[in-house]
């Protein structure tokens, strides 16, 4: 479509246009100044690497879980954006500000983060939650957009959100660490117990064995097994040497002369006997005591003591028989002390015989229970060491996302935007003018220019009559000469001649396809048109059923036409003469008639002919043709028939009704009036302005100047019809 033929349809469309703009514009305006509010709170947060962690991992010695704490990162921004909106965390959020909709349930994620046709025309119209995450111009940043018809909401949708991602973000950094650090705990625990297990073990087998360091007590009982060995041979030695005394002392001396008391008797005494008993059970308990303990042992002291004061008791009770020999007595005294005490280091040197014996079942038994529980502990003690690296490393781990930026609480609403929406809505009127401007176009089918007449008809176009609208009178007779409405006139009353120079026509009907096309004003004007050529002229109005032919003339309705036909009054008193002159009226008449029955008369036929030789011009103002036949059998009286067509208001099928129906009658208009046509190629101020200043120009008044703008600029609007 040609630039020029866009800017035609736009132009003559205008009002549809204008019309479009101011309703939508104020709709728009209306609209955003009644909604309710709604606020928007914007958090920023960056994406961004960190090898702090792996670097402390890696210098505890922990290299193994280094990379998944520095190659952990997000692989794009669109990454990002997709997490934050994902449904565990939007859950989250919702469950922590209790958000609920109007049934006073928990929201649903997806009503939160929907983009769809549904949530667009109704956050236009109510105020509406929503999440939106967006990237942050063309940085690692992204930012949380949070809407509500609460501020202060708004605040806390988009930090929460924020803050719920950033920390589920980090346990996921973390969970390597902490799936090691939940292992490590386990392990403590297992071998915490099998340490504890292998210690109470070997608690019980000291407790059992009566030992609690086998290679000390094994030196102990070497060095006492020696030191028993040496008291047995000098035991035996001694008790041997003391036996030859005895024997020597009783071969030389007769106790029983020298004493008068046999050492029997000594024997027999029973306080001696009981002290040398004792004595005898001290010295071996001594014996015994020195086996396992010093002479520093307390137990040894005390044993001493009571040797001592047994030996005062029997020296004192055997002072009575110092007849006796001391020799014997000592000699007798030390065998039976020395043979106790051989008895007890032998009893001694057996006891630690069976104790050597035990010494590898034992030995075996207590390695192994060192050897577990000390392999328990080793661990123990690393699985310790590790968790507390491990710790260190978990608590020192921080997510790729930060939060630069918390949402504040916005001060300003983010919806209705009165001004931008108005703004909107003025462009949005505008483009919907336009569009409904050329939908218009495009489904208007009517006549609007001559050629199209021209298109979809043969017969001649007599004339174009401008739509001059209210500006000017509707009868030429009240304008300028060299006024467009009466160039136009002028124009078409030339071409009606030339039309017909073979055969002068004098009777003219004049009809339309429908009502209200302007014949009534095309015959009046088209009159005034030939008088002013001193044609004496008469106007008929043969419209019997809506006459207003003489109302436009000026001429209150009287008898005529259908009078005459009658016989009521004569054609001379019917013919009224109006205010133009060479300008004659013939009403409709007074009489009530069947009007096809006025139509269909000879006498109307014959009246037309005789008034043609009376005058230059007869002119028949008929019925629409297409409501009525009236204009078809009419156009057998006359010498031809003019169809008016109303631009923008007959269709081309209705022209081909009509083509048809004089071809059916045998008949052929003589050409057609195109009336208030509006030339887009001239219409508006231009033509009239135009046309004005340049008829006008020699007045040199500001009237003359200004006047064809001003009726220009009005001159679209619909005329009289």
């Amino acid at each position: 479509m040609e630039l020029k033929k866009i800017f035609e349809i736009i132009w003559a469309r205008k009002w549809v246009i204008i019309q479009a703009f101011i309703v939508i514009t104020l709709t728009a305006f209306i609209g955003s100044y009644l909604i309710k509010p709604t606020y928007m709170a914007i958090a920023k947060a960056s994406v961004s690497s960190s090898n702090a962690s792996s670097s402390i991992a890696s210098s505890l010695g922990m290299e193994d879980i280094a990379p998944s704490l520095s190659n952990f990162s997000v692989d794009s921004m669109e990454n990002v954006i997709a997490q934050v909106t994902l449904l565990p965390y939007m859950e989250n959020m919702i469950v922590k500000l209790q958000l609920r909709n109007e049934e006073n349930e928990l929201m649903l994620p997806q009503n939160l983060i929907s983009t769809g046709i549904l949530y667009q025309i109704r956050s236009s119209i109510f105020p509406v939650r929503h999440i939106e995450v967006l990237p942050y111009k063309e940085t690692n940043m992204f930012q949380i957009n949070a809407t509500s018809k609460d501020p202060e909401e708004a605040m806390m949708m988009a930090n929460t959100l924020a803050g719920v991602f950033i920390s589920e973000l980090q346990k996921l950094t973390r969970q390597e660490a902490n799936s090691a650090r939940i292992f490590i705990e386990d392990q403590i625990t297992k071998i915490r117990g099998e340490w504890l297990s292998s210690l109470e073990g070997l608690k019980e087998f000291q407790k059992t064995n009566k030992t609690v360091n086998l290679d000390e007590e094994i030196s102990i009982a070497i060095a006492k097994m020696a030191e028993l060995m040496k008291q047995k041979e000098d035991n035996i030695i001694d008790l041997a040497e003391e036996d030859a005394r005895l024997k020597a002392l009783k071969g030389q001396v007769n106790i029983k002369g020298d004493l008068g008391i046999t050492p029997e008797a000594l024997i027999d005494n029973p306080q001696i006997k009981i002290l040398m008993d004792r004595l005898a059970g001290l010295k071996i308990e001594l014996a015994g005591a020195l086996a396992t303990a010093t002479e520093e042992h307390p137990k040894v002291i005390g044993l001493r003591m009571q040797i001592d004061r047994t030996q005062k008791e029997l020296k004192k009770e055997m002072a009575t028989h110092r007849e006796l020999s001391p020799q014997i007595e000592e000699s007798s005294r030390k065998i039976a002390a020395l043979k106790a005490h051989l008895s007890l280091v032998n009893g001694n040197i057996e006891k630690y015989s069976s104790f050597f014996m035990s010494i590898p079942d034992k030995s075996t038994e207590m390695t192994r229970f060192k050897q577990s529980m000390g392999a328990s502990e080793k661990i123990y003690n690393a699985l310790l060491d590790y968790n507390y690296k491990i710790g260190i490393i978990e608590a020192t781990t921080l997510s790729n996302i930060r939060l630069l930026e918390p949402a504040g609480v916005p001060l300003f609403p983010f919806k209705p935007n009165i001004f931008l929406n108005t703004i909107l809505g003025a462009f949005l009127g505008l483009m919907s003018g336009v569009g409904l401007a050329f939908f218009s176009e495009y489904m208007d089918d009517t006549i609007k220019s001559p050629g199209d007449i021209e298109a979809y008809d043969n017969t001649p176009l007599l004339g174009t009559i401008y739509n001059y609208g209210k500006a000017l009178p509707q009868l030429i007779s009240g304008m300028e000469i060299r006024s467009p409405a009466y160039e136009a006139f002028r124009t078409t009353r030339n071409s009606i001649r030339f039309a017909s120079i073979d055969k002068p026509v004098k009777s003219l009907l004049i009809t339309s396809a429908i009502a209200g096309e302007g014949k009534t004003n095309i015959v009046a004007n088209l009159g005034i048109s030939l008088a002013r050529e001193d044609k004496k002229v008469l106007l008929i109005d043969t419209d019997l059923r809506r006459p207003r032919l003489e109302t436009l003339m000026g001429i209150k309705n009287q008898s005529g036409l259908t009078n005459v036909l009658v016989g009521d009054i004569t054609i001379e008193d019917a013919i009224c003469h109006t205010s133009i002159d060479m300008v004659d009226l013939l009403p409709s008449g007074t009489t009530s008639l069947d009007p096809g029955r006025v139509i269909e008369s000879q006498k109307l036929m014959s009246l037309i002919a005789s008034l043609s030789q009376e005058y230059d011009y007869v002119l028949l103002d008929s019925p629409p043709i297409l409501s009525f036949d009236d204009a078809v059998i009419m156009a057998g009286y006359v010498d031809g028939t003019i169809l008016v067509v109303e631009s923008k208001k007959i269709t081309p099928q209705a022209i081909m009704r009509i083509k048809t129906i004089f071809e059916r009658a045998r008949l052929k208009p003589l050409g057609v009036i195109l009336n208030k046509f509006v030339d887009r190629h001239y219409s508006g101020s231009y033509y009239y302005g135009d046309y004005y200043n340049y008829y006008y120009q020699d007045r040199k008044s500001k009237w003359g100047l200004w006047s064809g703008k001003l009726l220009g600029a009005i001159g679209n609007k619909k005329g009289h019809s």
